[in-house]
């Protein structure tokens, strides 16, 4: 599975990737191939979740008002850029 597959499955499955190590499983239940491909993935995933990046809002239908462009093709949230200084 692909970074970017592994982020879509998470937002289709309403999971919510808290770490490059961690993921809070939604009802659905743990799934086998995306802990595989969140550990193959772990250095993109940890630079995404460093970033802010929009890839990795667990909420992006609440946050989607705080987005913003912050240059060379990066969107970023700036709710969970204020949640992860905390």
């Amino acid at each position: 599975m692909t970074l970017d597959g592994l982020l879509f499955c998470l937002r289709l499955r309403n999971d919510i990737l808290i770490s490059e190590h961690e993921i809070w499983w939604s009802s659905h239940g743990p799934n086998r191939s995306m802990q595989r491909a969140l550990r193959r993935h772990k250095r993109g995933v940890r630079v995404l979740l460093a970033w802010s990046s929009i890839a990795t809002c667990p909420a992006p239908g609440l946050h989607r008002p705080e987005w913003y462009y912050k240059g060379d093709g990066t969107f970023v949230c700036s709710v969970c850029e204020r949640i992860k200084v905390a």
